[in-house]
């Protein structure tokens, strides 16, 4: 009976480890960038859309990391993932939102300014017209939107019809390979090193981590 009870003890604490890793933001986060990367590989799978996971440019502000970028003759989505429960609140105007958690607020850089220096770093790397962009931020999870949001924020549900309205022109399809070769090219390889790189630059730039 003691070893039982010493199992069922050491169990608990593994299952209290693991929910904690789970629960965490930066796995959280994963999480949610492997659901909405599986929404676009399986929904954009022709080859007018090219899908880019996890790209991290450097610039000259430092380091920028960007969830997907889907490449088409029809623009180039710039897409941030927010993996996150409770209410959300915020406008495209403010600085910061808020999310209310179990009586807990926590506030985080508005995910639009985000997503905006994103875009202004392939902006530098590719040279393009800021019009060929289209901004887009995702909330998996739960997450409720308790104020009015900008078109371009959304749940997932609402991601593939926003790619897929688009249909005008933006890009000659000749060019579109080009484009996603040069970031290609241009992204940092994936790993614990240019993780660490990155951590540090928002570090110096912002004085905080993701």
């Amino acid at each position: 009976m003691e070893g039982l009870f010493w199992y069922f003890i050491l169990f608990g604490v593994v299952l209290a480890v693991l929910l904690k890793w789970i629960s965490s933001p930066r796995i959280k986060g994963l999480l949610g960038e492997y659901a909405v990367h599986r929404l676009l590989s399986k929904s954009l799978g022709d080859a007018r859309y090219n899908i880019l996971r996890d790209v991290t440019l450097n610039t000259s502000r430092g380091t920028t990391q960007i969830d997907h970028i889907v490449v088409s003759p029809f623009g180039i989505f710039v897409i941030e993932t927010k993996n996150m429960s409770g209410w959300i609140f915020g406008s495209q105007s403010d600085a910061k939102w808020t999310q209310t958690f179990h009586r807990k607020k926590i506030q985080f850089q508005n995910p639009l300014r985000q997503n905006f220096a994103h875009i202004k770093a392939l902006q530098e790397l590719l040279g393009l017209d800021e019009r060929k962009f289209h901004s887009i931020v995702v909330f998996t999870g739960d997450a409720k939107f308790k104020t009015h949001m900008p078109a371009n924020v959304m749940r997932t549900g609402g991601l593939l019809p926003h790619i897929q309205i688009r249909t005008t022109q933006l890009i000659d399809y000749g060019e579109v390979q080009e484009l996603v070769d040069t970031i290609e090219t241009s992204r940092l390889a994936h790993g614990a090193e240019t993780n660490a790189a990155h951590i540090e630059s928002l570090r110096a730039t912002h004085g905080r981590t993701p």
